[in-house]
């Protein structure tokens, strides 16, 4: 695109839009209007910015051939690695300085051209302001001129909304793609939550059982804790009975051996009545 520029410059030749059977008598401050407006024509086809550096400087693609501005270029190829035109694998790409170089040329001279072309739209319309027959003519060589640049900026317009209709066709697929994953993933996790939930209530549910039979075990161990607590009331009781009885019993038996030896020694023939 640059170089085809260029070369227009040089020749003096207008762009495309502008047919071979223009009027003769078009003058080179038309000619160098029309070159001008072709050159600031060179907008990025995604954001519409003019390619003007830093952030909208122009970068060609290889093996494509196609330009885009920086921001534009750079953010969609994060995603994918094709030429947002053409779906075109992308090699590499650089700066595109030839183009770049001409739109701030032109860019430049803006003024100036707007300036020159102002007067000499004043001088004509000052020189034929009499001349009907002329003021007709030039009228409609003005809407000759007007309706192919129309036609140029009707067709140019298409093409790049076209372009960036696509590109944002294709980001929206791309975002409904991750959308139906973000969907299966949001219910796959539903459907996670549910099962633990059921499992949790199944949780709860044995934890009630379990605390039901733990209130049972303990019910059963407060009530043994208080039947020994009695039994050993009631052996404390036959023990201290035991030990009056013993007490009591331990002279007696004293008593008795002596009863014994004094029957055994005195009056022997009593023995065997005493067993």
């Amino acid at each position: 695109m640059s170089e085809r520029l260029e070369q227009k410059f040089a020749s003096g030749q207008l762009t495309k839009g502008v047919k071979s059977s223009a009027p003769q008598n078009q003058n080179s401050e038309e000619l160098e209007q029309t070159l001008h407006n072709q050159v600031m024509s060179n907008t990025c086809p995604i954001c519409f910015e003019l390619f003007l550096p830093p952030n909208n400087q122009p970068f060609i693609l290889f093996p494509c051939g196609h330009t885009f501005c920086k921001i534009c270029i750079s953010s969609y190829t994060k995603q994918k690695k094709k030429c947002p035109f053409c779906r075109q694998s992308i090699q590499s790409m650089a700066p595109n300085i030839s183009l770049q170089n001409l739109i701030l040329s032109a860019n430049e001279k803006k003024d100036e051209v707007i300036k020159r072309l102002k007067a000499k739209q004043d001088q004509m319309l000052k020189n034929n302001a009499f001349s009907t027959d002329n003021m007709g003519q030039m009228q409609s060589n003005n809407s000759s001129i007007s309706s192919q640049f129309d036609q140029e900026k009707y067709l140019n317009d298409y093409k790049l909304l076209d372009i960036r209709c696509g590109v944002l066709e294709e980001e929206r697929q791309d975002h409904l793609v991750q959308l139906s994953d973000a969907k299966s993933a949001i219910r796959a996790k539903e459907i996670t939550i549910e099962k633990l939930a059921e499992e949790r209530e199944d949780c709860q549910a044995r934890m009630r059982k379990l605390q039901q039979e733990m209130n049972l075990i303990q019910d059963f161990q407060e009530k043994e804790q208080e039947s020994i607590e009695e039994l050993r009331g009631e052996k404390s009781r036959h023990e201290q009975s035991m030990k009056f009885i013993e007490d009591a019993l331990a002279p007696l038996k004293t008593e008795k051996e002596k009863v014994y030896m004094m029957i055994k020694t005195l009056a022997p023939h009593l023995m065997n009545e005493l067993r």
